[in-house]
């Protein structure tokens, strides 16, 4: 009795080109996990809220009820106070102790105050209980960068 061919098990062609794709996959995974370790949360300022603030400075707040935050540093504008109140400041994301920037326009309600600048055309008069309305930003290298640069492109 002779051996059949066609019974015989034929080598798989192809394992090599599988382990090729393979580790290509692998590879494609690692380097899509580390780019978005490396680029996640990084600071994005709204160009239009920065150009709407009359005043624009880096504080920490002091009273998130009334509003009271103590100025570290001003970017733009002129204040001679060392802490100011913002309206609404409890309905933003801003934490106690915590410096942030806070990109500020006069407050219409209340002489003397001032409210987080607009960041469109669209959430003028928005309900201000709307969290997405008032946009300020936690204080770091980065954004402080990111300010720099549009501030001088503004100034240009």
């Amino acid at each position: 009795m002779g051996t059949d061919s066609a019974t015989t098990p034929a080598a798989v062609p192809g394992k090599t080109t599988l382990y090729l794709v393979c580790g290509f996959c692998a590879i494609w995974f690692f380097g899509l996990v580390s780019l978005a370790i490396w680029t996640t949360n990084l600071p994005v300022l709204n160009p239009r809220q920065i150009e709407r603030a009359s005043l624009i400075v880096t504080g920490i707040p002091s009273d998130l009820a009334s509003g009271r935050i103590s100025i570290e540093f001003v970017w733009k504008g002129t204040i001679h106070e060392k802490s100011v109140v913002v309206e609404d400041l409890d309905r933003t994301e801003a934490t106690l102790g915590e410096p942030w920037v806070f990109p500020l326009v006069d407050a219409p309600h209340a002489a003397g105050t001032h409210a987080v600048a607009p960041y469109s055309e669209s959430n003028r008069g928005q309900d201000p209980n709307r969290p997405q309305g008032l946009l300020i930003y936690p204080a770091s290298p980065e954004l402080e960068q990111q300010l720099k640069s549009l501030l001088s492109a503004d100034s240009e």
